[in-house]
């Protein structure tokens, strides 16, 4: 495939459309030729010694009628798999070609040009090609469930599924939340153990270590998705309220109200009974007053972190707040600069903010 970079994202926006659409003729096909050696059988019977013009037995006693019925349907199985097994291997040629030609801010093999004799123009064409290097690959991603359906269960495991985990650790922040949104709707393709061992171990390192704000909002959003369709089992569930829990106090109001939706959600799912022993007892340290349910939680959370703060305890600028965070030891006080209020709901995102702190300085976020 051409390196040419409009061209790759004109073949990672259509593969999608052109997979479903050779899938459909492929099926198509294979039913026009199952009722062809139908009608063909039919007239060969008809025309066969000893059977009369309405099909009853003539004078030579009723000779069996030649085609075998059971021999055409298996060609036109045989035929429809052969047809199926040669879209997956073209599919998967253009996605493989597609992800391996594409330019990364950290693939090796890509030079940055000099600044001497292109006037910067070999510069431009860089940042270029790297945009559109982002572009394919979010493009890859929005159809990422049409490629699962043409893949097989087996075929997005084994090769689809890997490509597009790696993503998770692109540098633009735009391919991790399209991952974030589009992984979500795998789970009819995976099953659930894939879902509970594969797709929900990817939300849970963006909770942990995804320190942008845009894609740790599509990775609640996505986990809303994912926990609405039933392919999680209780633990799961737990789990998954456990780690979004603290967020309620994140100094983002998109963040926030995204967690309540994912709770919410995750209530849903569960039984009044379970909701009240195993749900309610994650939420309640973030709440003001006791709540039986969660419908009024919005009205009940404490009030959030300050955005000064959060910032000051990200970018480390106090040494005594970053130890006591990332060691797990009781906050220092500090009169005059952080509010008791701060304190208090620094003390209840300590479990988003400790794995943030212990990165190195030069993680990517």
């Amino acid at each position: 495939m051409g390196g040419e970079p409009v061209v790759l994202l004109a073949a990672a926006q259509n593969i999608g459309a052109l997979a479903r659409h050779a899938l459909r003729f492929a099926e198509l096909a294979a039913e026009a030729a199952r009722l062809a050696g139908g009608r063909a059988g039919d007239q060969e019977h008809a025309q066969a010694p000893g059977v009369e013009q309405h099909g009853s037995p003539g004078r030579r006693g009723g000779t069996p009628p030649a085609p075998d019925a059971a021999d055409a349907a298996g060609a036109e199985a045989e035929s429809y798999d052969v047809q199926l097994k040669r879209i997956r291997e073209a599919v998967k040629k253009v996605v493989k070609a597609l992800l391996e030609c594409l330019p990364s801010g950290g693939q090796p093999g890509l030079e940055r040009p000099s600044a001497e004799g292109d006037g910067g123009g070999g510069q431009e064409d860089l940042v270029l090609s790297l945009a559109m290097g982002r572009d394919v690959r979010i493009a890859l991603l929005r159809s990422v469930c049409v490629l699962a359906e043409t893949f097989g269960r087996d075929g997005t495991h084994n090769f689809l599924l890997p490509y597009v985990i790696s993503f998770l650790n692109d540098p633009a922040w735009e391919v991790r939340a399209a991952f974030c949104e589009e992984a979500a709707r795998l789970p009819r393709h995976l099953g659930q153990v894939s879902t509970e061992g594969i797709v929900w171990p990817c939300y849970d390192q963006v909770l942990l270590l995804d320190q942008e704000e845009r894609v740790l909002c599509a990775a609640l959003g996505g986990l809303a998705t994912l926990a609405a369709q039933r392919v999680l089992r209780r633990p799961s569930l737990e789990n998954v309220a456990a780690k979004v829990a603290p967020l309620l106090v994140h100094p983002s109001c998109s963040i926030r109200s995204r967690t309540m939706e994912v709770l919410k959600t995750v209530g849903e799912q569960l039984s009044p009974v379970d909701r009240y022993v195993f749900l309610l007892p994650k939420v309640r340290p973030f709440l003001r007053f006791e709540l039986f349910g969660l419908d009024a939680l919005d009205g009940a959370l404490l009030p959030p972190l300050g955005r000064r703060t959060f910032k000051r305890s990200l970018l480390r600028r106090d040494e005594a707040v970053y130890e006591a965070l990332l060691h797990k030891r009781p906050l220092p006080p500090a009169p005059g600069e952080r509010s008791e209020e701060d304190t208090q709901a620094l003390e209840l995102l300590r479990p988003y903010l400790q794995p943030l702190l212990a990165r190195p300085t030069g993680a990517q976020a």
